[in-house]
């Protein structure tokens, strides 16, 4: 377990708010998601969107964003979603936080070009069963219910993996069927569904499945390890994620 310290934090803090500072200069020639002319440019406001973050509320009640808004001129109107992916390609947000293997598919169904600013964590998701499913890995789960709460972001890396690994398709693609019944489901509550056998695994984040790992009722598969985890070890053995 890592510990954030109040000084960690604070230059966490004043990391974002400098690639802030990077974005809104880049708003104003040509937007993120958006040309020149966009609402954005012309009137100073920037829209931000990203799923709840401790960060950002660091910085919000430290002051740190007021003072990035007075030495910018830029206001920042922010929205609280885990689907960033939705309300950008909805043309809702200037800005949002997303992994970067998304940005294809973005750019794909909004026609934008987009500009990536750079690297604020890790892909964390992980595959969980419940405890007593005697599955070992996604083989075993061929045909049965996987709860995720997107077909994109940490489904496409677990897509990819699943792909190399074991040769299935987690979603469909093309003439090509799904391996697994896919479930779509709020993210808060995958875990939940998992412990009460309404659905066979997740692709779950650790910290939103708090209570069902520390009760015992699901576990993780591939020895716990994340998607970057795996990725690093398919991908570049011996680096880390």
């Amino acid at each position: 377990m890592t510990t954030i310290t109040g000084n960690r934090l604070a230059k966490i803090a004043v990391a974002f708010a400098s690639a802030l500072t990077i974005a809104a200069a880049t708003a104003c020639s040509a937007g993120l998601g958006g040309p020149a002319s966009s609402r954005s440019a012309q009137d100073g406001v920037i829209r931000f969107t990203f799923a709840p973050d401790p960060i950002w509320d660091y910085m919000h009640d430290t002051g740190v964003i007021d003072e990035w808004e007075r030495d910018t001129g830029y206001s920042i109107e922010t929205s609280a979603t885990w689907d960033e992916f939705g309300l950008f390609a909805g043309g809702h947000a200037d800005i949002i936080s997303s992994a970067s293997f998304e940005v294809p598919a973005l750019e794909e169904q909004t026609q934008r070009e987009t500009v990536i600013i750079g690297r604020y964590n890790a892909e964390r998701s992980r595959i969980l069963v419940r405890a007593d499913d005697p599955a070992r890995s996604l083989e075993d789960l061929r045909g049965r219910r996987l709860g995720v709460f997107t077909t994109v972001s940490g489904t496409l890396v677990w897509s990819a993996l699943v792909q190399q690994m074991h040769g299935m398709n987690l979603v469909a693609a093309g003439e090509r069927p799904s391996d697994v019944d896919i479930v779509v489901a709020d993210i808060q509550n995958l875990s939940n569904l998992l412990a009460r056998g309404e659905i066979d695994a997740c692709i779950c984040y650790p910290d939103l499945s708090a209570r069902e790992l520390r009760d015992g009722s699901v576990r993780a598969l591939y020895d716990g390890k994340s998607s970057a985890d795996l990725f690093a070890e398919l991908s570049c053995p011996g680096c880390r994620s």
